[in-house]
């Protein structure tokens, strides 16, 4: 009973690992043909920056901002926000071309009336260039809160606390005051470390891949893809060698005996295309003037001696005709 019940688990599970093979054979080759399908050269990445909000500054701030990138080096400037009416304001959309996500930091300046206001840190590229689905890849957009601050906007003002805190009750003993030095010395380090910031302005990032980036990604996928087949093929081993041992051992029959035909858990070249029926025109062509028939295989190595005697029996029957008049 035990035995049987081993050997359905070991069949259900061979059943899900064969399942697991072919939706990633299927899914390779799905990759494989969007490879093809991704043109060889093409056009650069591009990341288009827009500013669409401005928080912290008063209404008749006029800002500007500096938008720099680590790789390639370069920097452009807003000099507007984004007007949804007018898309292609001059100066409200800068374009980074080449951008190298996996090393690209972007940092923000932001000025007002030719006054700096202070600049944000540095922003990592890469969450903002990734592609969702690189098999239909779609341009990426983000939008992007960056603070601006500088290093006086720290916030102060630690409560003074005297050498000695008493407590309500007069029998306790009060607070040494070295204990109270280090509680005031960790606030003072905690509060150090809080930055209000001067703005916030808000980006909306557009990310287009490039042929390349898509290659990459591609072939990133395809890799796990692989890696997915080989261990639901080794799952698919495990399980039919462990049916192979649940099954009963069987009596010794006569092999001519259909009903105790032994039949393999997993047929060989399941994965394998069945090979399509050829034409009888196909099976003629072939064998006629095709690639490999005997006429195409050995024509062009009996081209020669044809040449060959077929001069000679020029030169003999007819030679007479390439003969030079007599001098005059």
């Amino acid at each position: 009973m035990a035995t049987s019940t081993e050997a359905e688990q070991a069949k259900e599970e061979m059943e899900k690992a064969r399942v697991e093979v072919m939706e990633s054979e299927r899914e390779i080759q799905t990759i494989k043909m969007a490879l093809r399908q991704v043109a060889s050269e093409g056009e650069q990445n591009s990341l288009k920056i827009s500013a669409i909000k401005v928080v912290g500054l008063p209404e008749a701030a006029v800002p500007t901002f500096k938008l720099q990138l680590s790789s390639p080096i370069e920097e452009l400037e807003l000099t507007k926000l984004f007007d949804p009416l007018d898309p292609e304001a001059e100066g409200s959309v800068v374009t980074f071309s080449g951008v190298e996500p996996s090393v690209a930091m972007l940092t923000v300046s932001a000025k007002d009336a030719n006054v700096d206001l202070g600049s944000s840190a540095n922003h990592d590229v890469a969450p903002l260039c990734e592609i969702a689905d690189a098999k239909n890849p779609t341009p990426k957009t983000t939008e992007l809160e960056v603070a601006i601050v500088t290093p006086e906007d720290l916030v102060g003002g630690v409560p003074n606390i005297g050498p000695q805190v008493e407590n309500d009750n007069d029998d306790e003993e009060s607070v040494p005051t070295d204990q109270e030095d280090g509680y005031t010395s960790a606030v003072e380090e905690e509060v150090q470390g809080v930055v209000i910031p001067i703005c916030t302005v808000t980006l909306r990032i557009e990310y287009v891949p490039s042929p390349k980036d898509i290659k990459e990604e591609l072939y990133e996928v395809l890799n796990q893809a692989s890696k997915k087949k080989a261990a639901a093929i080794d799952k698919l081993r495990k399980s039919a060698a462990a049916l192979s041992r649940a099954a009963p051992a069987a009596p010794p029959t006569s092999s001519s005996d259909p009903e105790t035909t032994v039949t393999r858990a997993v047929k060989s070249g399941f994965l394998n295309k069945p090979k399509k029926k050829q034409s009888f025109f196909s099976v003629l062509y072939e064998r006629t003037v095709g690639p490999s028939s005997l006429l195409m295989t050995v024509g062009p190595k009996a081209k020669n001696y044809v040449i060959f005697f077929g001069a000679v029996a020029f030169f003999q029957f007819k030679g007479d005709v390439l003969a030079l008049p007599p001098p005059v």
